[in-house]
């Protein structure tokens, strides 16, 4: 459990199956109520990641996938240049750069399909 200033507790959980482990990320108010982030179930977050999350006013999954290190980059990013005028044109440039600098296996055109096509379209 890690406890922010802020009073929330990161309470992350195993729920163990036969044949796998996923991890719930669960988050303690200060007022006591209870709610999970959709993170992924296969590791935990970290503390900088956490802290970027409440930065970032605590956003939900992208599209159909949990919330990953790349979306919150992604997110940060995109806060940072709202006011750009030029932001479309900046905008796969960005998210290239996230990829590649990540070392990432997946190409940018997937992840944009996944993430805001799918949702647009109402697929999520």
């Amino acid at each position: 459990m890690i406890t922010f200033s802020n009073g929330y507790k990161y309470v992350p959980w195993d729920d163990r199956e036969d044949d796998n482990t996923k991890i719930w990320h669960d988050i303690v108010r200060s007022d006591g109520t209870t709610f999970s982030i959709d993170w992924s179930p296969y590791s935990h977050m970290t503390v900088a990641q956490l802290e970027r999350w409440v930065a970032l006013g605590e956003p939900a999954r992208i599209g159909y996938s949990p919330l990953s290190e790349q979306d919150l980059a992604f997110l940060e990013w995109l806060n940072e240049n709202k006011n750009d005028e030029t932001l479309n044109d900046k905008f796969r440039q960005c998210a290239e750069d996230i990829f590649y600098t990540q070392g990432l296996e997946i190409s940018f055109e997937y992840w944009a399909y996944d993430h805001f096509l799918l949702s647009y379209h109402g697929n999520s």
